[in-house]
């Protein structure tokens, strides 16, 4: 007898529609060792197996649970539930589990298979972590027929490490030489600002002129084809200024912006020393994402790529 999976099972029942929400239709092992780990289903409620740490969710320890016996009808006899989690907890002690530590997996939805584009898969195998891709499991046999299949997280990490300190030499390296421009920067704010004003003056004195020619109109000092094409022109004036002001100032904006943010960045660089630990904060502030073809292949896409150039861009685009 085949039990569809929860996904299939909700997709039937009109629950659900998106297909992505539906899965594979492949039963995966961590489900079943949820379900097997349950207490709803010999009619308990439990509550609390988690809570909010640092904005992530993370496992509590059995004690703090909230359990109420007795909520509704079994599924399944207290006795046997009892049995399955004596089998599971003795397979979990002869495989050394039990004393091993939870640690985050700070590259949770950053970390993709070079060859499919799925998420890698951390898993952890006698107090070992390491990653793989996973999609043929779940999506079927050679949907990925050149995946990582195992790949160490301190390997993984060593070589992500040598990666941003490659790249904080260049970047480094760039804002001293930046920083020799400091000149060229304030010049150009300063002549942008200068611009501004100017423009500022135009308008004012073209808004008064407009005033004037209305009056001169209703006096009949203009004749109403004079008013009406001297109004346009000077309308047209008005917005051309009032448009170039605009862009002037958010140029302005994204040069203060563009400038902080590439400093920001280059002092974080500049403290990834030898003896740095990748942590989850430096991932959060320095890595988009991570693609990964193999150990020796690994491609990482940085928050600050082409940061430079979109400086020198705004630099230059005025």
């Amino acid at each position: 007898m085949f039990i569809d999976t929860p996904g299939h099972y909700l997709a039937q029942t009109g629950l659900i529609t998106n297909k992505r929400l539906m899965g594979s239709g492949k039963w995966q092992t961590w489900t079943v060792s949820k379900i097997l780990a349950d207490e709803v289903y010999m009619g308990d409620m439990v509550q609390g197996k988690s809570k909010t740490v640092g904005h992530k969710q993370v496992p509590t320890d059995r004690s703090e649970w909230i359990v109420v016996r007795g909520t509704h009808e079994p599924l399944i006899a207290r006795e046997l539930y009892e049995r399955v989690q004596a089998v599971r907890e003795h397979a979990a002690a002869k495989q050394g589990t039990e004393k091993i530590p939870y640690t985050e997996n700070i590259l949770r939805g950053r970390i993709f298979c070079g060859c499919c584009g799925k998420n890698l898969h951390r898993q952890r195998s006698r107090g070992i972590y390491s990653y793989r891709c996973i999609a043929n499991d779940r999506m079927g046999v050679q949907y990925c027929p050149g995946g990582v299949t195992h790949l160490p997280e301190k390997r993984l990490f060593d070589a992500l490490l040598a990666i941003i300190r490659k790249h904080a030499e260049v970047v480094v390296g760039t804002h001293a030489k930046l920083k020799h421009q400091d000149y060229k920067i304030t010049a150009k704010k300063a002549e942008m600002t200068a611009e501004i004003s100017k423009l500022q003056q135009e308008t004012e004195r073209n808004r008064v002129f407009l005033t004037s020619l209305y009056e001169n109109f209703v006096t009949g000092i203009l004749t109403g084809t004079e008013y009406h094409e001297m109004k346009a022109d000077y309308t047209q004036k008005i917005e051309t200024a009032v448009l170039r002001v605009q862009q002037l100032q958010s140029k302005q904006k994204a040069l203060e912006n563009q400038m902080e943010r590439y400093t920001d960045i280059a002092k974080r660089l500049a403290a990834v020393s030898e003896d740095t630990a990748l942590s989850a904060l430096l991932v959060n502030q320095l890595i988009d994402c991570v693609t990964v073809n193999s150990a020796e292949d690994i491609h990482v896409k940085f928050k600050f790529e082409s940061g430079f150039e979109r400086l020198m861009e705004v630099l230059e685009d005025v």
